[in-house]
């Protein structure tokens, strides 16, 4: 288990007896998260610094995650952090969980003080974890062959709010290799995250192959948990962005564009070849009232929909005032190379 970012002795010579008890906590996979809205999907990568450069998480050597320098592989170790980032795309094809489950167990010494002349204790005295385990199983059934795929697997805690923890964070990683299409491929973590007693994880999976994600079932969880994350950072920026421009006028300026994604199978070349987008910026720099000129393909639509409703704005501002603005632009595909 890797993260996104000792005993206790009682102080008397009295005899001891260790104990050893074991708790067991079930991880939750990330259903939740969905809550009736479409976010905008997020293709990953995972992003990992090695001696003060950056690099894309490509492969896994069994429950190690590895990377390329100047074209060789290198296996990471130690605790070393990870960044999922937002992707341009997925990779082809498509990825159903049959079935998917995690579970830890952790065993905790204690100290009981025994009688002693006239002190006597019947308490047990906290002491310390000396063996954590954590186990993840999913089957994978894949619509198309891929070679060299891994999977990742984050878990997480929710703050009093109920939105994500990040600071709780944690990604497991797991070597799948050869993934055949339209037969089940069950895939085991044997070090995947530890839960503290008492508290509940939960977990969603990310599924790759040579470092780029495959879209799967658990795609629509990823995006809301995403989302989750950029509106947090949204609210902030405006903050900051309200005071340092308080009393000027502004125009509408985007800075965080989702790149679209449209429906597995879908040839960008039988699109048109520039496609004309209007809608409103909101006060909060969201997008509003959308539409697309010309008409498409439903199921087109609503993918490059969902990724322009995902832009956030630096909004328009009278004498420091949000107001809404209308925008229009444009999205132009190129037509696939031959």
């Amino acid at each position: 288990m890797y993260y996104f970012d000792r005993l206790n002795r009682a102080g008397i010579a009295f005899l001891t007896v260790v104990l050893g008890f074991g708790v067991h906590a079930k991880a939750i996979a990330a259903s939740w998260l969905q809550d009736g809205r479409e976010p905008p999907l997020h293709p990953t990568v995972i992003i990992t610094e090695y001696k003060g450069k950056s690099y894309t998480v490509s492969n896994v050597h069994g429950e190690y995650p590895g990377i390329y320098i100047d074209g060789h592989a290198k296996r990471l170790y130690g605790k070393q952090k990870y960044q999922p980032l937002r992707a341009v795309g997925f990779a082809p094809g498509f990825v159903r969980f049959k079935s998917q489950s995690a579970s830890s167990q952790t065993k905790t010494l204690t100290w009981h003080l025994a009688e002693s002349g006239a002190l006597a204790v019947n308490e047990n005295l906290p002491g310390g974890t000396y063996s954590a385990t954590g186990i993840y199983h999913c089957t994978l059934i894949a619509s198309e062959a891929h070679t060299d795929t891994f999977i990742a697997v984050i878990f997480f805690r929710t703050d009093l709010s109920g939105a994500p923890d990040l600071s709780s964070s944690a990604i497991a990683f797991r070597e799948v290799g050869p993934l055949p299409a339209g037969t089940e491929e069950d895939v085991t973590i044997n070090c995947s995250y530890v839960a503290p007693p008492g508290q509940h994880y939960y977990f969603f999976t990310l599924v790759f192959a040579k470092g780029q994600e495959i879209r799967t079932d658990q795609s629509e969880f990823v995006a809301s948990f995403f989302r989750r994350q950029e509106m947090a950072s949204h609210r902030s920026v405006l903050e900051k962005y309200f005071l340092q421009f308080g009393g000027s006028n502004r125009p509408a300026v985007p800075y965080l564009r989702v790149p679209p994604q449209l429906p597995s199978g879908v040839n960008p070349s039988t699109l048109p070849s520039s496609i004309k987008v209007r809608f409103m910026v909101t006060e909060g720099g969201e997008v509003d009232s959308l539409s697309l000129d010309p008409a498409l393909d439903p199921q087109v639509s609503r993918e490059l929909c969902r990724s322009l409703d995902g832009w956030l704005f630096l909004p328009c501002l009278k004498l420091g005032y949000p107001v809404r603005t209308p925008v229009e632009t444009s999205l132009s595909f190129s037509p696939a190379s031959g």
